[in-house]
């Protein structure tokens, strides 16, 4: 039990840190910023929700998967296909595009997942790394569904009751929205049964087998929760840009997927959001140093994994203990000189 409540105690403070960074960057961000800046900041965004569906798979259940770029792009390509002239489908509602593209990819994340979970280990992950570079060259080369190396422009606006989401400030405000609920998800499902088995199947898989976990059905569900949400990037995506291109789902943007994860925190939520700014906004600031930019930001994880392993996150929740521990003894120690 300690090995489940321990990391329990740390995503409460992280939790309540996202939440009240994300309505300060709600209130702040779209005052100070507009154009091409606030554009790269509703992809960090973006990429955020997505990195979110790693915390579930990687930091609770202790799997490495890469297919979230590939879910990631089925849910892109499927609002794309509804929602413009690709297919000749006119005027289709873009709600209910939105709630087709969810659905559909997590159906096909759970038929994946009963075919992968029966993997484990490094054989998942080169699984996993094979169905993104199955998917990206489909992606690349079929003209019919995914328009090929062209891709599919013209994609229509997400219209949400009424109101149509068309710049970058209204898209700022829907991707915070978005950020907050699958934050708040995430955070919950930490501290249901589902989230302690997950938490028990990575640390220790026999103990979770002789507790009467379901290793293979709870992985194949942690699998599938995170279809649903890079089903959900994918099509918010292609409704943000109006065109969908197959050089957004390789496996280099699966890498990106990771470096954000690794760099913020794998157990971490507020820490995996911040890696997901880093490896976005990072190359925007460097644009001298493009050709570098994979080198350093290798440089960087693998720093973090030597002198801390726990990414930023962890080292932030490590400080603010030492300095808890501290204020505590200082305590102590005035309340012993008062003493008679």
């Amino acid at each position: 039990m300690k090995l489940i409540q321990k990391p329990l105690r740390r995503f409460r403070v992280s939790t309540l840190l996202l939440f009240a960074l994300v309505l300060l960057c709600a209130v702040l961000v779209p005052q100070l910023f507009s154009g091409y800046t606030l554009k790269v900041i509703n992809l960090s965004l973006l990429y955020g929700i997505m990195v979110l569906s790693t915390v579930i798979v990687l930091g609770m259940g202790g799997q490495m998967s890469m297919a979230n770029v590939a879910m990631f792009g089925l849910g892109a390509y499927v609002t794309a296909n509804l929602c413009s002239s690709h297919m000749g489908i006119k005027n289709f509602n873009t709600l209910l595009a939105l709630v087709i593209s969810v659905v559909g990819v997590g159906l096909v994340s759970f038929l994946l997942g009963l075919l992968l979970e029966r993997l484990d280990g490094t054989f998942f992950t080169f699984a996993t790394i094979g169905v993104v570079q199955v998917c990206a060259a489909f992606f690349s080369q079929y003209r019919p569904l995914f328009g090929g190396p062209d891709g599919i422009s013209g994609v229509a606006k997400l219209e949400l009751f009424g109101f149509k989401v068309e710049d970058y400030k209204s898209w700022f405000y829907v991707l915070v929205f978005f950020l907050l609920v699958v934050g708040a998800f995430t955070a919950r499902l930490k501290k249901t049964k589902f989230g302690r088995s997950l938490f028990c199947i990575r640390d220790n898989k026999t103990a979770a087998v002789t507790l009467g976990v379901n290793v293979f059905m709870t992985r194949v569900y942690a699998f599938t929760i995170q279809g649903i949400i890079c089903g959900l990037c994918g099509a918010l995506y292609a409704f943000m840009n109006g065109y969908v291109g197959s050089t957004m789902f390789t496996f280099t943007k699966a890498t990106d997927m990771m470096m954000m994860t690794m760099i913020g925190g794998l157990n971490s939520i507020a820490g995996s959001v911040f890696g997901s700014f880093v490896v976005t906004v990072l190359p925007e600031t460097l644009r001298s140093l493009q050709s570098y930019l994979r080198l350093i930001f290798g440089v960087i994880v693998v720093l973090l994994m030597i002198f801390m392993p726990t990414g930023l996150a962890g080292l932030a929740s490590s400080t603010a203990e030492k300095a808890g521990r501290r204020l505590r003894k200082a305590k102590e120690k005035k309340s012993e000189a008062r003493q008679p």
